[in-house]
């Protein structure tokens, strides 16, 4: 489709101008073709603009969710990862549970703007904003055995904790395995399940990890998706649920050792009296 093949050209040239001369002799269209397809882009939220005669941007720094601009930024290793990115979900878990329930077996992203039934632990509801967080599920085509379930929560911890400090100086915490928090403030949280269990086997299918991150937040005197990343270039949703998507897919749920050497230093720095 002509507005994916455009948007991929943009995605890797962010910040740079390209005129609908060189997007039409690129994808061999007329350049009327190209400014259409342009338009049908930003109606659906891309920020892209025209750059006086320079030509079209993408803003490296774009927060509208997009399969496409997640997928560029995952190793070639992932890019059969299957990303269903959509404004609205009543919760990431449900949708990823239901896509399991139709069939589907292998590797998923699910991501959202906005979740209008977000879950926590326990039934507890999960507050998700419009356009100020991360709401995210990762499907892992995996079994595991029904013994080793705790494995999948402090993989899961793990994952964030180190995604996050890779990107900042800032103090995040994790309070007991699953509440996120930078300074006293709760930022997000982890809710993981298993699709289905076979008693017989003993395994469970498809671990699904939640992930709900509270990036702009009243009580917090900093945007955190302006100020937490410490890095030479700004790191979009797009960009963290990538690194997320590819950091908890790397992790051998199955080798404990592994897994309990990771999770340790979170446990020597959980806040114990909030």
């Amino acid at each position: 489709m002509l507005k994916q093949k455009i948007l991929q050209q943009l995605i890797e040239h962010p910040d740079c101008p390209l005129s609908g001369q060189t997007l039409a002799a690129e994808l061999q269209v007329s350049r009327n073709a190209v400014w259409k397809a342009v338009n049908v882009l930003k109606q659906e939220g891309y920020p892209i603009y025209a750059d006086g005669r320079k030509g079209y941007v993408l803003r490296s720094t774009s927060n509208h969710l997009s399969a496409e601009t997640i997928l560029s930024y995952l190793p070639p290793s992932m890019q059969h990862i299957r990303i269903i990115a959509e404004e609205e979900m009543d919760s990431t878990n449900r949708e990823a549970r239901r896509l399991l329930a139709d069939g589907f077996h292998g590797h998923a992203l699910l991501v959202c703007n906005h979740q209008t039934a977000g879950k926590g632990h326990q039934q507890t509801s999960f507050s998700s904003p419009r356009d100020t967080g991360l709401y995210m599920s990762v499907i892992l085509p995996v079994d595991i055995p029904i013994e080793l379930y705790r494995n999948i929560p402090m993989a899961a911890a793990y994952a964030l904790i180190d995604t996050l400090k890779e990107l900042s100086h800032l103090p995040f915490r994790i309070r007991g395995i699953d509440e996120i928090y930078l300074h006293d403030n709760k930022i997000g949280g982890i809710l993981c399940e298993a699709y289905s269990a076979e008693l017989e086997s003993g395994m469970l299918h498809a671990p699904v990890i939640g992930i709900g991150l509270h990036l702009t937040q009243s009580e917090l005197s900093e945007n955190l998706l302006d100020s937490m990343f410490s890095l030479g270039y700004a790191v979009s949703r797009n960009r963290l649920a990538a690194l997320l998507t590819e950091k908890l897919s790397g992790i051998d749920l199955c080798d404990t050792d592994a897994v309990r050497r990771s999770y340790q230093p979170l446990v020597d720095q959980t806040i114990s009296n909030i």
